[in-house]
């Protein structure tokens, strides 16, 4: 197995978890006021009581919740904070597409090769020539979409 055939597989596996991820409607939204002042808020603990079994002074967790909200915290200090809330940190990218990785991959190539197509009909319209439509035509197209895969994030 080369190493093309086992990134395909493992997009596959992924995509297949998303799935059942997105399936499961597991994923809840993230708080208002981010997860760490909802946990901690929760849990009935104070920003004093936190920072105390983090060890750091008070308003470094003001700090915390705050860059959270504002999307700037470190993975560093969110693994600290869950620790200290008795809590796992658990990271995910969800595909945008609803058919996953291999479906982004593919829709990319699919797209890149219908432009280089477009442009191989404009030229063989100039020149006279038309185009037969077969199985080959086809086989060839898939075969022509696969290759492209790796330059789909070129443009």
């Amino acid at each position: 197995m080369n190493e093309s055939d086992i990134k395909h597989y493992r997009r596959v596996q992924l995509d297949r978890d998303f799935a059942a991820l997105k399936e499961s409607k597991l994923l809840p939204s993230n708080p208002k006021n981010g997860w760490i002042a909802e946990l901690r808020t929760l849990l009935l603990m104070t920003t004093a009581q936190l920072a105390r079994r983090i060890g750091i002074a008070q308003s470094v967790v003001s700090n915390f919740e705050k860059s959270e909200r504002g999307k700037t915290i470190t993975l560093q200090s969110l693994e600290k904070i869950a620790n200290a809330l008795e809590c796992d940190v658990q990271y995910v990218f969800i595909p945008r597409n609803e058919k996953g990785l291999e479906g982004e991959l593919y829709d990319r190539a699919e797209k890149l090769y219908e432009q280089k197509e477009k442009k191989l009909e404009h030229h063989m319209r100039l020149e006279g020539q038309g185009q037969s439509e077969s199985v080959e035509k086809s086989v060839r197209e898939e075969i022509e979409i696969l290759k492209l895969y790796k330059k789909v994030w070129d443009r």
